[in-house]
């Protein structure tokens, strides 16, 4: 069900889960991907992600990631849950003046 309600509110036909990383010091092992460590070393996408996020502080760490799929190709879709949309742009640094998220899928 919440495969379907993403795919609709991003228009993709289909998407699939990455596992989380393991992380032995959490209760349940479930560790957060950062960055674009879920890529591979060589990834072109890493390199174009550095011209996209700053490169001072920490890299964004991912509750979800999936690979989407929309009219034949395929994207990444990065899930970074918030409470609410003030804390999401207090965590964004760099936007520019008037920048807000795109809710679509979580409001």
């Amino acid at each position: 069900m919440l495969d379907e309600l993403v795919c609709a509110a991003i228009g993709a036909e289909r998407v699939v889960w990455l596992d989380q990383p393991f992380d032995a010091s959490r209760t349940w092992g479930d560790g957060e991907w950062q960055g674009l460590d879920f890529l591979p070393k060589d990834s072109t996408t890493r390199t174009a992600w550095t011209g996209l996020w700053p490169p001072r502080g920490s890299q964004p760490t991912w509750d979800a990631i999936g690979h989407a799929t929309h009219d034949g190709v395929e994207e990444w879709l990065l899930v970074e849950a918030k409470a609410n949309l003030e804390d999401l742009r207090n965590s964004l640094p760099g936007q520019p003046a008037g920048w807000a998220p795109d809710d679509r899928a979580g409001a």
